[in-house]
């Protein structure tokens, strides 16, 4: 049985598009919270092993992992390609069209063991 273990943020700063990183050290991404103030835009995901190198997050066929986001909707989250991630980042739109926030936004990450 799948149980929580913590509520994470991820900060998006003001005119900015990609998250600080948010350190998942392999746990399950099980819901995002959305603000209630958001400039509507999809949300990607970068990911890492090291907290230094970041790349972009794609499915097994290519085609870059996105969520369709609202602002101040919980999103249950079930992608594989986030999970047994140790850090992660939220970028705000895809990775070739990213959208600037139009003031800080907060993102809270629960993440879940299985």
């Amino acid at each position: 049985m799948a149980q929580l273990i913590s509520r994470l943020i991820a900060t998006i700063a003001n005119g900015a598009y990609l998250s600080d990183a948010v350190t998942l050290n392999g746990k399950q991404v099980a819901v995002i919270e959305m603000p209630a103030a958001w400039t509507a835009a999809v949300l990607t995901f970068q990911s890492s092993m090291d907290g230094a190198n970041y790349f972009n997050v794609y499915d097994a066929d290519g085609n870059e992992v996105f969520i369709i986001a609202e602002a101040g909707r919980r999103i249950h989250v079930d992608i594989q390609a986030l999970s047994q991630q140790k850090y992660i980042k939220i970028r705000s739109g895809l990775s070739v069209n990213c959208h600037s926030q139009a003031a800080q936004r907060l993102i809270y990450v629960e993440v879940w063991t299985a």
